[in-house]
């Protein structure tokens, strides 16, 4: 038999049948949602609590959905399921509900606690109102209960990734490999902004300084300032000192605004790794194979790495 449905509501019931026999059943009908059950029960249990672990979560994160459902002075059926469902459409739960399990790990009784491990891989950032309901034994479903979690964006350091560097000569006519390339790619799903560099260290421990340029005597020593020490294949030049090298360690302000947008890379030049002899014009010198430096970004978010196998 087919039943077509038009777009009304319709008040379903079910005649049981019997097998060989007449079936028992009272009363005359047995029926589903919001209906007449077994029992005489149209209640439903009820979410008299709804909670999660954490108010915000970072993206990517996982928290803890807990409840408890409750048919007890509702017609005291056992409960059979919870589930749960969020407003907004995810890659996990796009708007479907999905169940729940007893923490006791077995739904057996009128009064259940119900907990769910959620995995916000996927999910858009903002907030998400999650709501549950539980279904008792007599298939009946009570109300939904609600309760609301943020999806916080990852910071700025957690999104820009490392994927690539080396070590370069600087075209300067001495042979020397004092200059440093490093590609930073942003994972994530909106733009991060580098505020500030500071080179900490380098394998090489004559290394002290980085600076662009060489020494001159003109009626005294002074720098012949040659371009800037930090180099965005974006942007352009991001830090040009007229005043000599810098030293490690010190934190280097970019004077030009750096956005990479999501999902894009972006090469950055590090020129002149420099010696610390007396007065700080010194000869340039390979780094070695290792540098590490620190990101800051405008979110205040910093990541420190080192540049390997240079």
């Amino acid at each position: 038999m087919t039943i077509v449905f038009d777009t009304a509501d319709y008040d379903i019931k079910c005649s049981p049948v019997g097998v060989g026999k007449d079936p028992d059943n009272s009363p005359e009908y047995s029926a589903g949602n919001g209906n007449q059950g077994r029992s005489g029960n149209t209640l439903g249990p009820e979410v008299p609590r709804i909670s999660t672990d954490k108010v915000s979560v970072k993206k990517s994160d996982s928290f803890n959905l807990t409840a408890v459902v409750n048919d007890q002075g509702r017609g005291g059926n056992d409960i059979i399921q919870a589930q749960w469902s969020s407003n907004k459409s995810t890659n996990r739960a796009p708007n479907r509900r999905s169940n729940m399990s007893a923490s006791d790990g077995e739904f057996d009784q009128p009064k259940e606690d119900v907990n769910r491990s959620i995995d916000t891989a996927g999910w858009a950032t903002g907030h998400h109102e999650l709501s549950i309901r539980g279904t008792d034994g007599n298939l009946t479903q009570g109300p939904t209960n609600s309760t609301i979690v943020n999806i916080a964006p990852l910071a700025s350091a957690e999104r820009a990734q490392i994927v690539s560097s080396r070590k370069t000569r600087n075209n300067d006519g001495d042979g020397v490999q004092d200059t440093v390339k490093f590609t930073l790619e942003n994972t994530g799903s909106s733009p991060v902004s580098i505020q500030n560099i500071t080179i900490r260290d380098a394998e090489n421990f004559q290394v002290d300084q980085v600076g662009n340029g060489s020494t001159v005597f003109n009626r005294g020593w002074s720098w012949d300032d040659a371009g800037p020490e930090i180099v965005s294949s974006r942007t352009g030049s991001l830090y040009d000192s007229t005043d000599g090298p810098v030293p490690l360690r010190t934190t280097v302000q970019l004077q030009s605004n750096e956005v990479v947008s999501d999902g894009e890379q972006t090469e950055y030049t590090i020129t002149e790794f420099r010696d610390n002899r007396f007065g700080g014009f010194g000869s340039n010198e390979d780094p070695g194979s290792q540098v590490t430096l620190t990101l800051g970004f405008e979110d205040g978010s910093e990541k420190t790495v080192t540049l390997d196998n240079l």
